[in-house]
This record gives structure tokens, sequence and C-alpha cells, in this order.
């Protein structure tokens, strides 16, 4: 069944729960921020000036909407999370949906393209925005408090009830920290 809801999603299941949990593991840890597979880099300043100027210019490049929005989503989530080991049936049946389409009309692959990319940038930016708010908490690894990270380092979304259902209540991304157990589903009783 995670197969089957992987490939109407697009992402492997595999591929996202190793990501996923070091992010629970390390959020709104500072001191850990450049080894955290799937985070967006955010600089302090005195960071940013200790960078070459190539360095700066890439970071300064990656962070422009076009990039982080609408190139960096495309890869994440249809090249990067496509080859991991136990991807095959869900690529498989990726395949086999976008087969069982061009068979129906060739032009229904187009909408395909369309609706992919314009949800894996739509889900990048969640993703993104529940992360990158002012002010954000600041911790390290020594004083790391998951309640903490999970309140002061995650946000709430507010969105239309079913804005809230197609994305499994990841408003509630702040719960979501804190009781990581919780299924989407009850997030909002939580």
């Amino acid at each position: 069944s995670r197969d089957v809801i992987g490939s109407l999603t697009n992402t492997p299941f595999d591929s996202w729960r190793g990501p996923h949990s070091t992010h629970h593991i390390h959020l709104a840890k500072v001191d850990k921020n450049q080894e955290q597979h799937g985070e967006v880099p955010t600089w302090k300043v005195e960071e940013y000036a200790k960078a070459s100027p190539l360095v700066r210019w890439i970071y300064r490049l990656y962070r422009q909407p076009i990039i982080l929005f609408g190139v960096l989503p495309q890869y994440v989530f249809s090249l990067s999370y496509r080859w991991v080991p136990d991807g095959l049936l869900c690529n498989m049946l990726i395949v086999l949906r976008c087969v069982i389409l061009y068979w129906l009309d060739p032009t229904l692959l187009w909408v395909e393209f369309f609706a992919t990319a314009l949800s894996n940038s739509a889900g990048f930016y969640l993703f993104y925005g529940q992360h990158t708010f002012n002010p954000f908490m600041e911790q390290t690894h020594a004083n790391y408090s998951i309640v903490k990270a999970g309140i002061y380092s995650s946000s709430y979304f507010v969105m239309h009830p079913v804005l809230h259902w197609f994305s499994a209540h990841i408003g509630y991304h702040h719960i979501h920290h804190v009781t990581v157990r919780v299924p989407s589903y009850d997030l909002v009783k939580a």
C-alpha cells in the first residue's frame, strides 16, 4: 500500500523516511544545519561574511525564488527521490500511470507533467515555509529540546479545510513535530 500511495504522490516511501526522520531529530539545531540531508541551509550574517565570493554567489543563486521553488523542487521530488533501493515498485506504478494516460490521450501526459511540477513546487514551499520565519528559535546540540523545537521552530498554516485535508493537515506542523506518532488525521484533535 505504501508503494501505491507513493506512486500517487510521486514520492517513494523509503526516499522520504530517512530524510524526514533526520529532519525531526535535528530541527532548529544550528550547529548541525549543514549536515542535514534535505534541509535548505540558512546562514547567519557572520557565516555569509566568512564565505568566499563564489560561495556567497551560489548561496544567493539557489535562494532565488525561481530556483528555490521552481527548479529545486523538480530535482528533489522528480529526480533525487527516484533512486532508492525500495522505490522500484513505486516507480513502476508511476510509469504505468503515464502509459495509461498516454494510451487514453497523449495530451494527458502534459497535464500530468504540469500537475506534478506544480505540486512539487507547492509541497516544497509548504516544507520551506513551515521552518523559515521570524523569530526562529535556535538551539545547539547540547541544549536541545524536541518540544521547544516543535513549538517554536515550526509554524501553523491557516488554510482552507479542503487544503488541510489534501495536505494531510500539515498546516498543524508544530504539533507534527512535537509528537510525530500522531497520525495526520488526528493532528487537529491533538
